[in-house]
């Protein structure tokens, strides 16, 4: 039968576009806190994603105890230090500098290697879903459009006073992006990608990027332009290759 239509499958990508919906907000949080450095919007949301994952957390510390070795802690640090607090300041310093809607284009492109990892890995276990290497290359071509663009940014210099009024403010939506973003969309994404093979669950951050653009001409009162425009067209022609790859890698009746 169809990949897509194996058990489950449908659950699994609405999960990843529901968390692709909440992580689209981590966009508007550099133009709703613009005074605030990069380093500082990540220490605050993290902060606040930290302290609410503690409170949930003690109850289960004897669990985790047991079954969480020293070596998966160590991996779970570097995961978090790589895929959230310094993802976070690239991110929030692209919107600082290039606007939502570029930004969101650059990030589209994650698909790309986390398809390709995803295809690797597979390879290498004997249960794997994942389509074979060879046949995913094509479909990289279009999340390239956006590549000349990556910038190489800074994450500022920090040195600006605020009122009590705008530290409150700071606090509010770093704790607002903690709950919606940090909690409930992995939340969500983790359920996607214990659905999904891993080369299908890297599309849905598709939604992600279609979700910062939405919120980013919101904010700002206008449309897409022309080169915005084509540039994510691109990114979702190769997410549907993609899926349709998926689509025909198991024979009819299999």
């Amino acid at each position: 039968m169809s990949v897509l239509r194996h058990p489950g499958y449908g659950t699994g990508i609405a999960c990843g576009f529901g968390a692709g919906a909440l992580w689209g907000l981590v966009f508007l949080v550099p133009e709703l806190a613009r005074g605030f450095t990069p380093l500082q919007l990540a220490c605050g949301r993290y902060f606040f994603y930290g302290l609410f994952s503690a409170v949930l957390l003690i109850p289960r510390i004897p669990v985790l105890r047991g079954h969480v070795s020293v070596r998966e802690w160590r991996e779970l640090f570097f995961l978090s230090l790589a895929g959230n607090t310094v993802y976070f300041i690239l991110l929030a310093a692209g919107v600082q500098a290039g606007g939502i809607a570029m930004t969101s284009i650059i990030v589209g492109a994650v698909p790309v290697p986390v398809m390709f990892a995803g295809s690797v890995m597979s390879a290498r276990s004997p249960e794997g879903e994942a389509v074979p290497f060879a046949r995913l290359v094509p479909f990289a071509a279009g999340l390239l459009p956006a590549l000349p663009g990556f910038p190489l940014l800074s994450a500022g210099s920090g040195d600006v006073v605020h009122s009590a009024g705008a530290w409150l403010r700071f606090a509010l939506i770093c704790a607002g992006v903690a709950v919606l973003a940090s909690m409930a969309g992995n939340a969500l994404w983790n359920r996607a990608s214990r659905l999904l093979p891993l080369t299908l669950s890297g599309q849905m951050i598709l939604s992600e990027t279609l979700s910062a653009l939405i919120y980013g001409c919101l904010w700002n009162g206008r449309f897409l332009t022309l080169s915005e425009g084509l540039a994510f067209v691109c990114v979702v022609l190769s997410v549907i290759s993609c899926v349709g790859a998926h689509r025909r890698s198991r024979p009819a009746g299999t």
